[in-house]
């Protein structure tokens, strides 16, 4: 049977009148749920006019443009969908695939399906032009990790676009995902971070249990970073590391993020305020994700224009240039020329 320019419901009706009730036929229609179909071949051979109907014996291949298409397991609604499609051997085909996801667009996509069982094969795999404002909920469908889910709702405000590759498979009741992200840019808040975080560019990379991020370029509060990269694995207890490239931050902002570990947030009750900018140096951070009083990390650094004021000294401390290292136990000052009230200082202090 030869077809052009129908619609999905017509081949339905056909393939219905083919297959009676049979099951496999309605789990192609619910997942085939509307669009045009430029052109269509079904072919069906069998020993015996009854065996016709059988969908081991049939074969059915068109162009399918305006698609709209129902994802089991994953359950995404595309829209918009063309490419070309086949079904042979209870298993569903699909290349060239272009679809919409809200803002979210597919390209060049391949997909494999199996109409019958459970574990039936799926394996998707398709470029896209994402809008992450939409990525969150669909991962929390697909990844049922709690501690993952728990990451998950630490985020919030998200906003921006990525360029990148995803597949999912390979079963329909086991189904695993990998994303390759080679540019993206994003803002949000993460918790406990006191800052929205921007990121203008990097590269992501999603398998398993585990995250890469590698050379990002953004901005946390008033501090600037590039060349940063970092992992988290939450395969038992999510664990976060991150190594350094460079950044020029704002002493205020770091007094914030020390805060949020324990050890040090004690001692820094006595500082009032810490105002400069630090050209970092080095930068080494790592601990479980959920707990940053655990966090282990060392900040070196050169500070410009340093000025602290703390109730431990008599008067605003100011340097124009000076060392700085802080780990959880210790933060550390070395200045080569510095004010207090009408006295000049020189050396160091540890906190």
């Amino acid at each position: 049977v030869l077809g052009k320019e129908i619609d999905v419901h017509g081949v339905r009706e056909v393939m219905l009148a083919l297959g009676g009730d049979n099951t496999v036929v309605q789990t192609i229609f619910d997942i085939f749920q509307g669009g045009e179909v430029s052109s269509v071949q079904l072919t069906t051979r069998a020993d015996s006019f009854k065996n016709l109907g059988n969908l081991d014996n049939i074969t059915l291949q068109g162009n399918l443009i305006k698609g709209e298409i129902w994802v089991p397991g994953v359950h995404l609604n595309l829209a918009q969908v063309k490419g070309r499609v086949m079904i042979a051997g209870s298993v569903l085909k699909g290349e060239g695939l272009e679809a919409r996801l809200g803002n979210t667009i597919g390209r060049e996509g391949v997909l494999r399906l199996g109409l019958t069982g459970d574990d039936a094969l799926f394996h998707l795999g398709i470029g896209l032009q994402a809008d992450l404002s939409q990525v969150p909920p669909i991962l929390k469908r697909i990844i049922k990790d709690r501690q993952f889910q728990k990451a998950i709702d630490r985020i919030s405000n998200l906003k921006g676009t990525a360029t990148g590759y995803l597949v999912l498979g390979e079963r329909l009741n086991s189904i695993n995902a990998r994303v390759d992200v080679r540019d993206f840019q994003l803002t949000a808040q993460y918790r406990p971070l006191p800052y929205p975080l921007e990121i203008d560019q990097g590269h992501f990379f999603y398998e398993g249990s585990k995250i890469a991020l590698r050379d990002l370029v953004g901005k946390l509060g008033g501090s600037r970073f590039s060349k940063f990269s970092g992992k988290l694995d939450w395969g038992k207890e999510p664990f976060l590391e991150i190594s350094a490239g460079k950044a020029d931050i704002q002493m205020d902002d770091m007094h914030a993020w020390f805060s949020l570990t324990e050890s040090l947030q004690r001692k820094l009750k006595t500082v009032k305020s810490i105002k400069g900018a630090l050209r970092l140096a080095g930068l080494k951070l790592e601990g479980p994700l959920l707990e940053p009083q655990k966090w282990h990390f060392q900040v070196d650094g050169e500070v410009k224009n340093l000025m602290v004021d703390a109730t431990f000294l008599p008067g605003p401390l100011r340097s124009n240039a000076a060392k700085l290292r802080a780990t959880p136990q210790v933060l550390s000052v070395e200045a080569a020329d510095a004010e207090m009230l009408d006295m000049s200082l020189k050396g160091s202090a540890d906190r």
